[in-house]
């Protein structure tokens, strides 16, 4: 699929050792002055390292405007946080051009192309790494591949739990889906990697679980973790492909590897945008698990999806991304929630409602 730009690239003007070249605004200057921490195989092919800062602020505000927002312009400003203080594009631009938003409803996901994957738990015993978003249309994964007759021996669910109704850092326990009777197994808190005992009577894991594209969001961490025990205890993975609802720019410092941590485990920028399929492969190959073992990996992508496209979520991820408002603003606005401002964490406006902590009316 041809993709259209809203702008004419400007040329590069420093020199990269990454294959991955993104225009240069303020934060990716920080990113390309320390090449040491950009991944060698990053990504070059998902499509916006030739958008100027115009076309990137644009996308944020039609987006906003598609994905429904919730808290009227200040919540519409706050979302262009990420790209607020970008240079103008160092050649003059063509005229831009508007490009409405592409229909996430021609989007086929990994978890509906059954005939790709199917194949591959034939007569096998599977574990599914999965929370509420992993569907195949509205059904979940997990009853939809009983019905199939696919062997399930187990389930093991991230941060927020299986039916993703646990609030952000909730301890979630181990114990028994009360639909299927399958044993389920947190992957959050002490237990944030597979135990060897965990997948000794397993023969491979599938894993389908919605990402929003940031850094801080601990899905893509619990995806590193299950990586790593699959390549160690010889598993073979097969990751569902979704579309990056934030897919469509990529913003922010790279992450300096002595801060690694849970939330946030890999040198890539804070909005990375990538699937979770491609992140998969990127951790791959830049040989970020343990030891550098090396994952048997198979991806089931997206059909019709493209990193130009405005993907909206049909399931929220968590409960405080209830909409694409949410969605839209987490990246930037997440950065606040280790100061006295609040988010808006447990009202129903979570993200598009924020104030300063000791404010007693008003908004923002």
């Amino acid at each position: 699929m041809e993709t259209t730009w809203m702008c004419e690239p400007a040329p590069t003007t420093l020199d990269r050792i990454s294959r991955w070249k993104p225009l240069l605004i303020p934060t990716v200057m920080i990113m390309t002055a320390m090449p040491m921490t950009m991944p060698s195989t990053a990504i070059s092919t998902m499509g916006r390292d030739n958008r100027c800062w115009r076309s990137v602020s644009l996308s944020m505000r039609r987006a906003m405007k598609w994905g429904k927002p919730m808290g009227g312009a200040l919540a519409k400003i706050a979302a262009l946080l990420c790209v607020i203080g970008s240079t103008a594009c160092a050649q003059q631009p063509a005229p831009p051009r508007i490009i409405p938003p592409s229909s996430s409803s021609s989007i086929t996901v990994g978890a509906e192309r059954t005939a790709s994957f199917l194949p591959l738990l034939k007569d096998r015993r599977v574990a599914v790494v999965t929370n509420q978003t992993g569907r195949i249309g509205t059904t979940h994964l997990v009853d939809s591949l009983l019905a199939l007759k696919v062997n399930v021996v187990k389930v093991f669910a991230p941060e927020h739990g299986f039916r993703g109704d646990a609030d952000a850092g909730e301890h979630v326990k181990d114990g028994r889906d009360a639909r299927t009777g399958l044993p389920l197994i947190s992957l959050y808190g002490d237990n944030k990697k597979p135990k060897p005992e965990q997948l000794n009577d397993v023969d491979v894991l599938v894993f389908d679980i919605q990402d929003v594209g940031v850094r801080f969001y601990t899905y893509i961490s619990t995806l590193h973790y299950v990586m790593e025990a699959a390549a160690e205890q010889h598993k073979q993975l097969v990751v569902l492909d979704r579309p990056n609802p934030n897919g469509f720019y990529v913003d922010g410092p790279v992450l300096e590897p002595a801060n690694s941590s849970f939330v946030g485990m890999h040198p890539v920028p804070l909005v990375h945008g990538m699937t979770m399929g491609e992140y998969a492969g990127m951790i791959n190959g830049e040989g970020w698990l343990s030891n550098k073992v090396r994952c048997d990996l198979q991806v089931i992508t997206c059909l019709a999806y493209d990193h130009a496209m405005f993907y909206e979520l049909p399931v929220r991820p968590s409960p405080n991304l209830p909409n694409m408002a949410a969605v839209y603003l987490y990246p930037s606005l997440g950065l606040f929630e280790g100061t006295p401002v609040s988010v808006g964490r447990g009202t129903t406006k979570p993200f598009p409602d924020h104030r300063l902590s000791g404010m007693h009316s008003g908004r923002g």
